[in-house]
Order: C-alpha cells, then structure tokens, then sequence
C-alpha cells in the first residue's frame, strides 16, 4: 500500500511543516479532541515567547510587592519555557533548512512506513513509534516518536492510511479535525491576539504603578524639605516605599543636627543670655561663661556631622541590607544629593569660622555689659544706656552676633 504525494513548491512544503510540527507539540489537546484552533509552531512560539514577556512583568511586579519566593518560581517557568521554545524553533529552522524535495511516497508495510523523496532519500519508522494519525480536510499527519508524515488528504488516501492502520497496528488512534471557517482576524486574536492584550495590561499596570508611586515619593520628599519637618508616615509602596522610609530618616537626622547646631550656635547661645547675670553675686554669669567653649564645641560637632551628611557612601552604608535594584539606589541617591551640595558643603565650612568669631564676640559682649553695668538698665524687655557711646559699642558688638543670622539660615539644604 502506498501513497504518492506532490506539493506546489518548497514554501508550500515548509508551510505544512509548520503546521505539522504546531500539532505535534499539542497531542494532549488532540487526544482530548479540544483542538478547536490548533496552532502552527511559529504561532505556538511567538505565543510562548510573549508569555515570557508577560511573565517578566509578573516577576517585576511580584518582586515590588515584596513576594520574592513566587517571583523566584515565576522566573524559573520564564527560563524553562523560553529554553523550549527556543528548541522548538531552532528544530524548525533545521527541518526547513533540510526541506529538498516536493514530490514522493509514501509506503506502508509490515516492517513500518517508509517515506521515498524524487531524490531517492528514505525516511522509514517502525510502527513501534507511530503514535497517532490526524486526518483534515486537506491533510494526513503521521505522528512517530521523531517523525512526522503528511501528504494530501483525499477519499483513496484515508482509505489506504485507515487500512495500513487495520492491519498493521490496529491500536493507533485517528482523529478527524474539520477546519473552521474563521475570520482571519478572530483567527489571529484568539491565537496571539489575546496574548498581546494581557501583555499590555501588564506591561501598563506596572509602569502605572512606578508612575504612581514615584509620583508619591517626589511629593512626600518635597514636603519634607519645604516644611523641613519629617512625616514618618510611608505613603508609597514597596521598593518606593523602602526608598521613602530611608530618605525621610536620612533628612529626619539632618534636621536633627540643624536644631543642634541653631540651638548651641552664637544666635542661640545670646538668647540664654539674661540681664539679671550680670548683678547679684553673678554666679550664674560665671556658669554661663564656662559653657561657652562646650557649646561651641557642641555647635562644630553638630556642622560636621552635616557635612559628612553630603557623603554619598555614608548615604548607601544605611540601605546595604536592603534588596534595592540600581534603579531604586539611583532614585534614593536622587533624592538626597543634588548639583549644588558642594556649595552647602562650603558654606557649612565657612560657618563653622563665623561662629567661632561670634562667640569671641560674645565674651566681648559680656565684658562689656560687665564693667558697663552701672551706665545701663532695662525697661521693658529693651535695654537702654545712660551715655550714647555706650549704646554704639554695644549695638556694634550685638549686630556682629546676629546681625547675618537670616542670611546664614539659608546654608543649610
């Protein structure tokens, strides 16, 4: 028993590879007859590898929410099905590649089925490795072990595949499969279509969401530095919020040593400075004295604790134990550190000079209210002077002190 077969070319004869090959990696859905649609290989593998790029979003996503054990599952699948398919389609390419002859046939007999091209080149299988037979409209497939025939379908050669099978291995199964009549783009969207919309949703659900929470993060940063005051509260989520946690602690600890330094600083040292010290048995005056160089020496600790704040090791030695990608590290640097804090970092220097003088300029003060305490007096709350020569010295001295403090507010970032 034989069948002679003939194509129109050899693209006609890689066309109906593509699809023999389709229906060989869907056996499961052929034996359950559920191959209402059935694939060729390159639909099945451009499916598959927009799956992969479906999955890599899921992976992303599930990374962000913190589900690191079920985005590590996820990624392995990604290198399992991509590693397949990319053999599927390597084989592919090499049976094409190998595709020479357009005509030929077809025998069957007891020893197996032997395939003889116009060239004289024989394929044989043993009926051992012959799996199933799926019969279309216009085809026959033979499905073995590593061989798949096809040739035309026509009324004489089901009769003879349908016979070979009786009396050859009656225990093969023949399914029929009738093509339907579909829309060419209904064809295309339940094929790939359906797979390039869920790959669009995800792939714009998670840029929406880094949208969404950088949009968040920039906000809460913002608020912080304007009010210069620090909400604990995490508003963004996931990487973003771990970001946020980070930096807002970061900026929490920088206007801690800012208060530290306004409160120890000249400014802040001349208002503990009270009238009535300077009368009585001036013990209080002489306490306040000795403090000075411990607050002094306070205020300078305070200015370079800030300026090792612009160092951006000690920036990411806090967020080493945490899992952040190059993007999250470069979105926190970002947010801490600009272009001009070379320029902080001077002016913090050059404060850290200016207070020492105006603390020399507070002992001056107090010396001078000191020997001067006969030629002046307070009433309320304002301080007065008998002789006006008195008064310019000491509005001399006390403009010194404080005289630049709105100005030296704006060092500090």
């Amino acid at each position: 028993m034989k069948i002679n077969y003939e194509y129109k070319n050899k693209k006609e004869v890689r066309h109906f590879l593509n699809r023999a090959l389709g229906f060989a990696t869907q056996k499961r859905k052929m034996k359950k007859n559920q191959m209402k649609r059935p694939k060729s290989l390159t639909q099945i593998c451009i499916t598959n590898y927009i799956l992969c790029f479906l999955d890599f979003f899921v992976i992303y996503n599930l990374f962000n929410f913190g589900q690191d054990d079920l985005a590590t599952f996820f990624a392995l699948l990604l290198i399992v099905v991509f590693a397949f398919n990319t053999i599927l389609l390597l084989q592919y390419f090499y049976c094409c590649f190998r595709v020479r002859d357009t005509e030929g046939e077809v025998r069957f007999s007891e020893e197996g089925i032997f395939d003889t091209s116009e060239s004289g080149r024989v394929v044989s299988t043993p009926w051992s490795k012959v799996k199933n037979i799926l019969i279309e409209d216009n085809l026959i497939y033979i499905f073995a072990r590593r061989t798949v025939y096809f040739f035309s379908n026509s009324a004489t050669n089901e009769e003879i595949v349908k016979n070979a099978i009786q009396k050859y291995k009656p225990s093969i199964s023949i399914y029929k499969h009738e093509l339907l009549e579909e829309h060419k783009f209904k064809t295309f969207f339940w094929n790939v279509g359906i797979y390039l919309l869920l790959f669009l949703f995800t792939f714009s659900f998670s840029i929406g969401f880094d949208l969404y929470n950088e949009s968040i993060l920039y906000d809460e940063i913002e608020k912080t530095i304007r009010n210069r005051e620090v909400d604990f509260q995490i508003y963004s989520h996931q990487q973003y919020g771990i970001v946020e946690k980070y930096v807002k602690e970061y900026y929490n600890e920088y206007y801690e040593l800012e208060n530290e330094y306004l409160s120890n600083n000249a400014e802040g040292t001349l208002e503990l400075l009270k009238p009535e010290m300077f009368f009585d048995d001036s013990k209080d005056l002489d306490e306040f004295i000795k403090n000075l160089a411990i607050r002094q020496q306070k205020a300078s600790d305070a200015l370079d604790q800030m300026i090792a704040m612009f160092d951006k090791e000690k920036a990411m030695k806090l967020i080493f134990g945490e899992n952040l990608g190059e993007y999250y590290k470069d979105l926190y640097l970002d947010l801490l550190f600009t272009e001009n804090d070379i320029n902080y970092v001077h002016d913090l220097e050059e404060e850290k000079q200016i207070n020492s003088e105006k603390m020399n300029g507070i002992k001056k003060l107090i010396q001078f209210l000191f020997y001067t305490k006969d030629d002046w007096f307070i009433d309320n709350d304002t301080l007065y002077f008998y002789h006006s020569e008195n008064a310019d010295t000491y509005n001399e001295l006390y403009e010194f002190i404080v005289g630049n403090k709105q100005v030296d507010d704006s060092i500090f970032m």
